[in-house]
């Protein structure tokens, strides 16, 4: 289905396993072209992997668009889960969204691919689920 992104965030006892790619210099470059809607950001954090060796802060990439929060009124941003997992429950929590972009996630990824559903799909997403900017590189 794509990729989907993650936010990742410092939280009070937060953990979280994410993947890491280690690129090359063309490599980074590549990806930075072909990720117009992500500006690369150093991490204020060192990583720790799982032996235990710390590395230096890692690059992330932050959406442009900001991050999508939790609906059920404390705000906060939502828990890393698959895409279509995401995605349905996006469609289940708004009946405008499933107007615009059907009733499942693979009818949602179909027609978001035309530019006028996604930019319909972003303004929902940003009124109903909070699509709010954050800098995660602090």
């Amino acid at each position: 289905m794509g990729v989907c992104a993650r936010r990742a965030g410092a939280g009070p006892g937060e953990i979280a396993r994410l993947f890491v790619l280690w690129l090359d210099e063309q490599q980074l470059a590549a990806l930075d072209r072909t990720e117009p809607n992500y500006v690369r950001r150093p991490l204020a954090h060192s990583v720790t992997l799982e032996g235990g060796t710390r590395l230096p802060p890692p690059f992330v990439y932050e959406g442009r668009h900001g991050c999508l929060r939790d609906s059920d009124g404390d705000g906060r941003p939502r828990r890393l889960t698959a895409q279509r997992t995401l995605i349905g429950s996006l469609l289940d929590g708004s009946a405008a969204l499933r107007r615009l972009c059907g009733d499942t996630p693979e009818k949602f990824v179909a027609n978001v691919r035309h530019d006028a559903v996604r930019a319909a799909a972003y303004k929902i997403l940003q009124s109903h689920f909070r699509a709010e900017q954050d800098d995660i590189s602090e």
